[in-house]
C-alpha cells in the first residue's frame, strides 16, 4: 500500500510526495492525481496569480516594499483559499504585507494580511455588534478562524 500526501507549489507545479511505493500503478495513480488537482486548481490561480505578481510590480513603483518570498506566500494563500469563496480584491499592504480583502452583502467585511514568514493577520466585521480579529500562521492550510471568517463575510 502506498501512502501518498499532496502538496500544491505556491508556482503551479502540484507534486505528491510519496511515502513507499515505485511501481507502474502507484506512479499512474500519483500522476492522475496530479492532474486533477491542477485541473480543479488551474482557473481560480489563473486569476490570483496574476493580481499577486501585479501587486508585486505596482509595490515597487510605489515605493512600497513587497518582495518576491512576501508574493509566493501570497500564492500559497490563494492556492488554499475554498471554492465557497469569492475572489479577493488583492493589495498591498504599507508595511510590506500582502492584503486580500473580501466584501459581503450588508456591508460585512473580512480582510487577511499576509507576511512573508506565513504570519496572517486577519479581521472582520460582519454587523455593530460582531467583529473578529486575529492572528495564525499558514501553514499546510488555512487556518479554521480564517475560514469561519470568509464564510460569515460571504454568507
Amino acid at each position: 500500500m502506498t501512502a501518498c500526501c499532496s502538496t500544491i507549489s505556491p508556482f503551479w507545479s502540484i507534486t505528491l510526495q510519496n511515502e513507499a511505493g515505485v511501481s507502474d500503478d502507484a506512479d499512474r495513480v500519483r500522476r492522475r492525481v496530479e492532474e486533477s488537482l491542477e485541473h480543479y486548481l488551474k482557473p481560480r490561480l489563473a486569476q490570483l496569480i496574476p493580481e499577486v505578481n501585479d501587486v508585486m510590480d505596482d509595490s515597487r513603483a510605489a515605493a512600497i516594499p513587497v518582495d518576491r518570498d512576501t508574493a509566493r506566500v501570497a500564492i500559497s494563500f490563494a492556492s488554499l483559499l475554498p471554492r465557497f469563496a469569492p475572489l479577493p480584491e488583492i493589495s498591498p499592504d504599507p508595511d510590506g504585507e500582502i492584503s486580500f480583502d473580501w466584501f459581503g452583502p450588508s456591508g460585512r467585511m473580512f480582510s487577511v494580511s499576509i507576511n512573508k514568514s506565513g504570519r496572517l493577520s486577519f479581521a472582520g466585521w460582519f454587523g455593530e455588534n460582531s467583529r473578529i480579529h486575529g492572528t495564525e500562521t499558514l501553514v499546510n492550510s488555512i487556518p479554521e478562524e480564517i475560514l469561519h471568517g470568509l464564510a460569515r463575510t460571504t454568507r
